[in-house]
């Protein structure tokens, strides 16, 4: 039995040597609040002025009258919920993703890391440092010698061809 980074290897686990053979950030776009769109309806005024001029049963009428009318419009507004949940999370921040690329004798693995909030709680590798691959029952975990680095997500591996 061998005792590794704290863990006890069983008959559901084993570990995988690789070395960190590349790595790479991509930046998504802040998020942005969702909108939905409003029609506000025009509308028509009428102002009419004049003068009304009787005599006995008969009236004669002058009018002078002019309108004035505004189109309808659409217009588009953030929707409450989704701006709250920016404002929460931060209209500036751009959210990050690293990736982590390790090559054994056998095999070609990605794992990859989400930066949370403003602060980055994902590890950062040199390229040629060793680690290993662990496999924890249906999970496959990265670790150094000291470490294990469980924010990281097995992304995919692929065997290398046979030369």
């Amino acid at each position: 039995m061998k005792l590794w980074v704290g863990l006890l290897l069983t008959a559901s686990m084993y570990a995988q040597n690789v070395v960190v053979a590349a790595t790479a950030t991509a930046t998504a776009p802040p998020p942005s609040a969702a909108t939905h769109t409003r029609v506000i309806p025009g509308e028509s005024l009428t102002y009419c002025n004049g003068n009304t001029s009787y005599l006995g049963r008969f009236s004669e009428t002058q009018l002078s009258c002019t309108t004035t009318s505004t189109p309808s419009k659409t217009v588009a507004e953030p929707d409450p919920a989704s701006t709250l949940a920016v404002g929460i999370i931060g209209a500036t921040q751009r959210r990050r993703t690293f990736y982590t690329l390790l090559e054994s004798d056998e095999a070609i693995y990605v794992f990859s890391c989400f930066e949370k909030w403003k602060w980055n709680s994902c590890p950062e590798f040199a390229i040629g440092e060793k680690l290993s691959v662990v496999r924890q029952k249906s999970r496959l975990v990265l670790a150094s010698a000291t470490q294990s680095f469980p924010m990281l997500h097995y992304l995919a591996s692929q065997a290398k061809p046979k030369q």
